[in-house]
């Protein structure tokens, strides 16, 4: 098993990548085998459901990468801290973050959080809303976004 943050981190960035192509033939299977010549439906169907299982596949060790990448990034902040004192520590943590979101103030992070979430929220629930159950989908993504921003602030300390 990799130690390495940055191993990780990039070998999470290719299996993300490698889904990203599987996706584009599961894509171009459709388009080719559905649009353009329907008598290779039944083959085009078949590479297709491969490709997706690939790229779902690729997907989930990205995510299995992206998690292991969190917890050794969590050991060295915490080694880093320890060794090096919580000062350096927190240095080490904001040259992580892009300057802009180091630039902003409390409020501005938290308003880009509330930015965020309302066009999730658009995109996600506001299309599908009047075909039943709308009210429930909503909350049930507000929460689910909920616990996911209050996992990974509690994964962070």
């Amino acid at each position: 098993m990799q130690s390495d943050p940055i191993d990780l981190e990039m070998s999470a960035a290719r299996w993300g990548l490698r889904a990203f192509w599987f996706l584009g033939g599961v894509t171009a299977a459709v388009i080719i085998g559905y649009g353009l010549i329907p008598a290779i439906s039944n083959p085009a169907f078949l590479i297709a459901v491969a490709l997706f299982v690939c790229a779902s596949f690729c997907a989930l060790v990205m995510i299995i990468r992206l998690v292991q990448y969190g917890f050794a990034r969590h050991a060295f902040y915490q080694q880093a801290s320890t060794r090096l004192g919580a000062p350096y520590a927190r240095e080490l943590r904001r040259a992580d973050k892009p300057p802009w979101w180091n630039n902003l103030s409390p409020l501005g992070k938290v308003t880009y959080w509330i930015g965020v979430v309302t066009v999730a929220f658009l995109v996600a629930v506001v299309p599908k809303m009047g075909n039943g159950n709308s009210a429930a989908r909503a909350i049930l993504f507000v929460v689910v976004i909920g616990a996911l921003l209050g996992g990974l602030r509690l994964l962070r300390r």
